[in-house]
């Protein structure tokens, strides 16, 4: 049937359903001829913490998403998320618990949203956090796992391109691209290392380049 010739049948069953079904049953009886079988389960999304906690840039909610997470060995999860309508892009929690001071970088031009920590990469190192931010920085953190609130922007080094994904392990930090895979020292974020990733479908590192300074 084409569309016209449908919503001209739709038109009319609408106008002449009053004198077929009576006014008053129109609706019950167009609700019964359309409702779907089985029976269904609604449920709303609610946010764990109150959202309190003082002015922007502190506070306790859930942030709008976690895009990426990495695990301390004490079990303190960072979630990283490129956009949090109030800031919270890296997100700390521990049972039960969220960080109400935000980590932030402050004092410098904004490259990503949530004062430069809106990221798809971000890592931890022992009291160091690496955000890999979406404005193609690389921000260092430094804290303690123990203490949520006590995380403090300390140095940044710029990136080639947006990143999508990092990871650390004793002193070594590697960032994922779209195409390619470097390793960088986390003491002075130089690069040492790098693999290009000939295409999307191939995981496999194909060269590498080596520096020594």
């Amino acid at each position: 049937m084409k569309k016209s010739t449908l919503f001209n049948a739709l038109t009319t069953f609408s106008l002449l359903a009053p004198f077929v079904f009576g006014a008053d049953d129109d609706a019950e009886t167009a609700a019964k001829s359309i409702a779907p079988p089985g029976t269904y389960d609604v449920c709303w999304v609610g946010n764990t913490f109150s959202g309190n906690g003082g002015p922007n840039g502190f506070g306790y909610w859930v942030q709008n998403a976690a895009d990426e997470i990495e695990v301390a060995p004490n079990g303190v999860v960072l979630a990283g998320c490129g956009w949090d309508e109030a800031g919270r892009c890296a997100g700390l929690h521990r049972d039960g618990k969220v960080n109400r001071v935000l980590l932030k970088q402050e004092g410098v031009k904004e490259s990503a949203w949530g004062w430069n920590t809106g990221n798809n990469a971000l890592a931890f190192d022992g009291d160091e956090i690496y955000i890999a931010n979406a404005g193609k920085r690389l921000i260092r953190f430094v804290g303690s796992t123990e203490d949520l609130d006590s995380w403090k922007a300390a140095d940044d080094a710029e990136l080639p391109e947006e990143p999508v994904g990092a990871h650390a392990k004793k002193g070594v930090l590697a960032v994922a691209y779209a195409t390619s895979l470097e390793l960088r020292r986390t003491k002075d974020f130089k690069p040492f290392a790098t693999w290009t990733l000939p295409g999307a479908a191939s995981k496999t590192p194909q060269t590498a380049q080596n520096n020594d300074d």
